[in-house]
């Protein structure tokens, strides 16, 4: 169980924030 809440939290916080860092980084140098 904890094994598995620790694996979610964990992918979740990777896939989350690699989007979110690509928009604001490709639209920083745009404008």
């Amino acid at each position: 169980m904890m094994l598995r809440l620790m694996v979610l939290v964990y992918l979740m916080t990777l896939i989350l924030p690699s989007p979110l860092l690509s928009c604001g980084r490709v639209r920083r140098p745009k404008s």
